[in-house]
């Protein structure tokens, strides 16, 4: 191993999981492949994967992946059970987000679900995440007895070390029993995760954001307040959390627009930086609805806001019209609802942008 390497991976070893530690694993992974240390190779890779997911670019996962599954089967007589429990997991986290890209077919993501299957065959492992990850994609296409069928047999596999841990289950029971609108269950699924006896790094980060949404799609706006008030603080600062802002920004479309001009300006960059299309789709949309809230409540043409450099229409003086950044919202938002709907054969993403705007309408407290 050369120095350059050798330093490198101290460096590596003293930083925290986070976005920083990105860029030293890229590096770090160029110099291993050029010394052809196929462990360093492997677990570098597996590292980089997972500090995308949970704090970065999580198109990484996508491009990243490939090579690193090559790199297994090719030495399959080198790797060890762990290697092999990583690339798994590694393919866990491919199918958790590739739906989040429209340049992604569903013929590849059937594809790569059912490659998954057959590994997990293959290597002994239990069958209980691919079941959970056939019910996400049914819920995500409104298969709703596709969904019950996948569930149902997800129940029925056993949990194994590839499955996720007692926290993030709970928390797709929850989001299961919404699509169902079985409140009293999904609320019975949360109480572990509510009464703290249950988290993760995501939940109860991600689970709070699926009660929100569902109580503005009812209406109720005092459980809705309840939840803003007391989780939106551990979602400010991870930009991973990108699409959890959609019913912080509804909330405030329908409740107190002004309050939401700051999660715009906050999260703005986020969104202009992110690489993950449906993240994007969900930001763009609900700031849209934002700021025609904005417009049809205030007298005011312009604002002076502090928004990130590269924004595409950035004023120096950091006056801004709201119709221009109405305008840009929603140019953003339809254009790639257009692309999802495209790629799903189905008019799902511009059916969200609707719902979203029927939800701002219909639940205005101004």
């Amino acid at each position: 191993m050369s120095s350059q390497l050798n330093q490198l991976l101290d460096l590596i070893s003293d930083i925290p999981d986070g976005s920083k530690k990105i860029t030293m694993l890229e590096e770090a992974i160029r110099l291993a492949d050029y010394e052809n240390i196929l462990p360093l190779q492997l677990d570098l890779r597996y590292e980089l994967i997972y500090n995308s997911v949970f704090y970065g670019d999580r198109l990484k996962i996508i491009t990243t992946f490939p090579r690193y599954l090559s790199l297994i089967d090719d030495n399959i007589d080198k790797v060890t059970e762990e290697d092999i429990l990583h690339q798994l997991w590694g393919f866990k986290y491919i199918l958790d987000h590739a739906v989040d890209f429209y340049q992604i077919s569903w013929s590849k993501i059937n594809s790569l679900t059912q490659e998954f299957k057959n590994r997990c065959i293959q290597y002994g492992y239990s069958l209980r995440y691919y079941y959970e990850i056939k019910t996400k994609h049914n819920m995500y296409l409104k298969k709703i007895d596709e969904a019950k069928d996948s569930f149902d047999r997800y129940w029925q596999c056993t949990k194994d070390e590839l499955s996720d841990c007692d926290a993030c289950e709970l928390d797709f029971h929850v989001q299961y029993y919404l699509f169902i609108n079985d409140y009293e269950l999904a609320m019975k699924a949360a109480k572990p995760i509510f009464q703290g006896e249950l988290k993760c790094k995501e939940v109860p980060h991600i689970t709070y954001p699926k009660f929100l949404l569902y109580y503005i799609s009812q209406g109720r706006l005092q459980e809705s307040k309840e939840i803003v008030d007391k989780s939106y603080k551990l979602i400010q600062n991870n930009e991973s959390f990108l699409e959890y802002l959609e019913g912080y920004i509804t909330y405030y479309a329908m409740t107190n627009p002004l309050m939401g001009i700051k999660i715009f300006t906050d999260h703005l960059k986020w969104a202009l930086d992110s690489r993950n299309e449906r993240h994007k789709l969900v930001f763009f949309t609900t700031s849209w609805q934002l700021w025609e809230s904005l417009a049809t409540l205030s007298r005011k043409k312009e604002y002076l806001l502090s928004l990130p450099e590269n924004t595409p229409f950035y004023s120096e003086k950091g006056k801004y019209k709201i119709g221009d950044i109405i305008s840009y919202c929603k140019k953003q938002a339809m254009l790639i609802a257009a692309n999802f709907d495209r790629r799903d054969g189905m008019g799902n993403a511009l059916d969200y942008i609707n719902s979203i705007k029927a939800n701002v309408t219909n639940n205005r407290r101004w």
